[in-house]
């Protein structure tokens, strides 16, 4: 286990400027028409989809707005510095800095895959790696075909071929991360409604479905159960079964920690959870918790192997050593998959394949974390290597590291 680096030192003072050159990379009229369209998607959304997916999708638009926001009332930027700023201004710096190395064709693919509203994260990915090996000193080098890997890491020994893969836990999951609050966004008001607090489980039968129709007809079936509550608390619905646990709503200050952490407990592996409350004289009071779980297993492994091992075999040229690097979205802690897990099962499986004899490694990359030190703050990702012993170009490679460190923000 390792700590990720592609993280450098930010000072306040070039938080504006840097963020300004990013502003310019992208095009200035680029990103006000990405956050005007960003802006009627919040007005048009409900607000649990909007403040917990939304907000969240793209990398920069709810920091921009802010910024630009700071910037049109003539406040300073220093003297309002947030944790998104310091992202941003950490993402600005490395893009502007390793855009200096592409050649133009890449250089204007990245200004287009950078503004995807979904996918945006997965091209920061790709350069947030790279950056790792620009700041060991390496070249990289950038491949303009199509069907090739991201980047070659030139070394003085040997050269590295990089395929980058932003794995979406929740992509192969039966319940989806913004379906669910999507569906919260139907239940919360007639719950608020009836001033209640408490807990709601949902069991499906099968998947949550995306569509309109599908979440509507959910809905329906929770309230029709209500309409029996409390005389009954346990319910068959036509997509599965219901659990209400409810009562009238009283005001009183909980421990927002300690629930959290019971409903994570609660919701299992599998399942989604959110606990929602109302806030009175600064402290959480009338929680809703709500989980949604399928009776189904998900197959997040099976998604995650079957991209590491196209990456492994169409894009990775086998005359040169490759490595793969995932990064894993929505976890901030990789200390329990190191040994024994799913995932290093997984991996060890892939890494014994013939058709794997290039690949010197297959790394996994978690969400940052802010860590505060004493005079400062680190920002850095936990990233875990499982190295293949049965790499060819092992002789070659075998005291390389491919991902560690860390530098203070």
């Amino acid at each position: 286990m390792a700590t990720d680096s592609y993280i450098q030192t930010v000072y306040p003072s070039e938080i504006r400027p840097i963020i300004l050159h990013l502003i310019r990379f992208l095009g200035e009229t680029t990103v006000e028409k990405c956050i005007a369209n960003y802006e009627k998607s919040l007005a048009s959304s409900g607000p649990t989809f909007r403040e917990f997916y939304l907000k969240s999708r793209h990398p920069w638009w709810e920091t921009l707005n802010t910024f630009f926001e700071l910037e049109r009332s003539g406040k300073s930027i220093q003297k309002h510095i947030t944790n998104d700023l310091k992202r941003c201004c950490r993402d600005g710096k490395l893009i502007t800095t390793l855009q200096k190395t592409m050649p133009e064709k890449v250089r204007n693919k990245f200004k287009k895959d950078l503004i995807d509203e979904n996918r945006a994260r997965d091209y920061l990915f790709e350069l947030q790696i790279a950056w790792h090996f620009y700041q060991n000193g390496f070249e990289i080098k950038w491949y303009e075909e199509e069907k090739r890997p991201e980047f070659l890491v030139k070394t003085s020994n040997f050269d590295l071929n990089v395929e980058c893969k932003r794995v979406s836990l929740d992509a192969s999951r039966k319940i989806r991360r913004k379906d669910f609050y999507r569906l919260a966004d139907k239940l919360l008001p007639k719950i608020e409604k009836h001033h209640m607090q408490g807990k709601i489980d949902i069991i499906l039968n099968d998947k949550l479905h995306a569509s309109d129709q599908y979440i509507d007809s959910l809905s329906h079936q929770i309230f029709d159960a209500l309409k029996s509550y409390p005389k009954l608390q346990n319910f068959d619905i036509p997509y599965g079964s219901l659990s209400l646990d409810l009562l009238e709503q009283d005001g009183k200050p909980i421990d927002f920690d300690q629930r959290s952490h019971e409903l994570l407990i609660r919701k299992g592996e599998d399942g989604h959870g959110a606990l929602f409350t109302k806030e009175e004289n600064g402290y959480p009071v009338n929680p809703l918790e709500l989980t949604i779980r399928s009776m189904k297993a998900n197959k997040v492994l099976l998604g995650i192997r079957d991209r590491i091992k196209k990456g492994g075999t169409k894009q990775l040229d086998p005359s040169k050593p490759g490595l793969i690097v995932c990064f894993l979205e929505s976890s901030d802690d990789l200390d329990d998959l190191a040994k024994d897990s799913g995932l290093q099962k997984m991996s060890s499986y892939l890494l014994e394949q013939k058709g794997f004899a290039h690949i010197a490694a297959i790394g996994f990359s978690s969400e940052e974390r802010i860590t505060k030190q004493e005079n400062s703050e680190l920002l850095d990702a936990q990233s875990l290597i499982f190295r293949n012993p049965n790499c060819r170009f092992n002789d070659q490679i075998k005291d390389f590291q491919f991902l560690s460190g860390q530098t203070k923000c």
